[in-house]
């Protein structure tokens, strides 16, 4: 439980320090944001990577960076791979100044 608490207070510091550094605060938690995708990746058929594939989308969508619209399971295991290595190696950081240290690495190989 108190994972999650740290997840959740993570995931709120967050999108504050984001909408922050676009110039505006959100009104309520409650607002509603309008993503249009075209040629949104898709999982791969059989794929039981939904999870991965859904933190990648929003991690990529979080730090304004382009969408893939081709996604391969190279594309899966190596977030996969990131995940494990920042779970493993920084845990559920609850620290602001440490968060930021923090850098994801989903570059092709």
């Amino acid at each position: 439980m108190e994972d999650a608490k740290i997840l959740k207070n993570y995931v709120e510091e967050f999108l504050d320090k984001k909408q922050q550094a676009l110039g505006y605060v959100a009104e309520t938690q409650d607002r509603v944001l309008d993503l249009e995708f075209r040629d949104c990746p898709q999982q791969p058929v059989g794929s039981v990577e939904c999870g991965v594939v859904v933190c990648h989308l929003m991690f990529t969508i979080a730090n304004t960076m382009d969408v893939e619209t081709d996604f391969r399971r190279h594309n899966c295991m190596l977030m996969h791979k990131t995940m494990v290595h920042e779970f493993l190696h920084h845990g559920l950081v609850s620290n602001s100044s440490e968060r930021s240290k923090m850098q994801i690495n989903t570059n092709r190989r």
